[in-house]
């Protein structure tokens, strides 16, 4: 009887988690599926940490990080405006969690992390296949021609950074392979987050070519930031011309105009909103997930902040923003030094500037892929000590 490998099945399940979450999370009855693979995830999570405890256990703050979340998403219940929804809401934080620290001790190495990556790219271009096949092409076409915003079967908005981050990795790839397949593949996340609409999906786009052509400058930053300013200007002109990027460059200058859509008059409603409420009770807050329940209370219309700061804030106050916001800063913290040298550094560094930025406009607290990024952000972190530990023993 062949032995049981362990490390495989379990790199298998958090890869067949990763295909699913673009596929299963949107619909009820396949949501079953997901909830399935997750606890089998969970499980083997669990049997992998303790088949290799010295890499599970070699960095400990992930585990401190995600408990006190969860102890505090707890003590919030006492204090929250819906005790009922708080409840669910620490469930919910509990469950995506432990989905973080499953795949944190069973990612473990560079290759594992790379793995991770391309399974994201590989769920991404299925998610484009189900919307080729819900929407039908000439009707994406005519959408993406007319201005009109794709991605609702999902979130339009999560469906636009889903596609720009795809863009990203792409892009990396490409410039750091130097395989035209990558380029090609960019096309397609490129279009769909531009068709998404959504002005977080731009504005990631247009940070992102000049962070990647600084970054994988090589000491040629002048002319790579020039090259990248053409870029953008060259996309912009091409899309601008079919009249594609007039819906959401409108929306997004409308944001900042004295005359707002309506969109953006609702948004920054919530966050006067949200900062009174903050200013009231700064140190704990009202409890997880507690905005749109105290925004009921007070104006009958149930809404998130479609901010994670202000939603952070209001959920847990100013010490769970320091922690919710010091896993971010940890995982910058140690891989910055390294964005020049190394290139998988270079590209979770990226990644992770486009998340705190994509916080700026939605509420990430419950967001599948937030927590799987976090857990590739820890393991890089776990994989450079663990180098650094071995380079310093070698040249003792």
């Amino acid at each position: 009887m062949r032995k049981i490998n362990i490390n495989a099945i379990s790199m298998f399940l958090v890869n067949f988690y990763i295909f699913s979450l673009l596929i299963f999370a949107y619909d009820e009855d396949t949501n079953v599926i997901l909830h399935m693979i997750a606890i089998i995830l969970y499980a083997f999570g669990v049997l992998y940490a303790c088949y290799n405890k010295e890499k599970a256990f070699e960095d400990t703050r992930i585990y401190i990080s995600f408990f006190l979340i969860i102890f505090l998403s707890c003590l919030s219940v006492l204090w929250s405006a819906n005790p009922d929804s708080a409840i669910d809401a620490t469930k919910t934080v509990f469950l995506l969690s432990l989905l973080a620290v499953s795949i944190y001790n069973i990612v473990n190495t560079r290759k594992k992390i790379l793995n991770v990556i391309n399974a994201y790219i590989f769920s991404v271009y299925i998610m484009f296949v189900y919307y080729i096949c819900s929407y039908g092409i000439n009707n994406i076409i005519n959408l993406f021609l007319t201005g009109g915003r794709i991605g609702d079967i999902t979130q339009i908005n999560a469906f636009g950074l889903y596609s720009s981050i795809a863009f990203i990795i792409c892009m990396f790839k490409a410039i750091n392979t130097k395989k035209y397949l990558y380029y090609i593949l960019a096309i397609m996340p490129l279009l769909m987050a531009i068709a998404s609409g959504s002005r977080k999906s731009l504005l990631i786009l247009i940070l992102s070519v000049p962070l990647l052509s600084v970054i994988n400058s090589k000491g040629k930053i002048l002319i790579n930031i020039i090259f990248s300013i053409l870029i953008i200007y060259g996309i912009y002109y091409i899309f601008e011309s079919m009249g594609v990027l007039e819906n959401v460059f409108v929306r997004t200058f409308d944001f900042f105009a004295e005359k707002k859509d309506t969109s953006s008059n609702i948004r920054i409603g919530f966050l006067e909103y949200g900062w009174g409420k903050f200013l009231d009770n700064p140190l704990i807050g009202y409890g997880v997930e507690q905005f749109q329940e105290l925004l009921y209370r007070d104006t009958g219309a149930r809404s998130p902040a479609h901010n994670n700061y202000m939603q952070i804030l209001i959920s847990f106050g100013m010490i769970g923003f320091t922690i919710w916001y010091s896993m971010y800063y940890y995982i910058i913290k140690n891989i910055i030094g390294r964005v020049f040298k190394d290139k998988l550094c270079n590209l979770i560094f990226i990644i992770f500037v486009c998340l705190l930025v994509s916080d700026l406009s939605t509420s990430t607290l419950n967001d599948k892929f937030t927590y799987v990024f976090l857990a590739v952000g820890f393991s890089l972190v776990r994989v450079i000590k663990s180098e650094e530990d071995k380079y310093q023993n070698e040249n003792f």
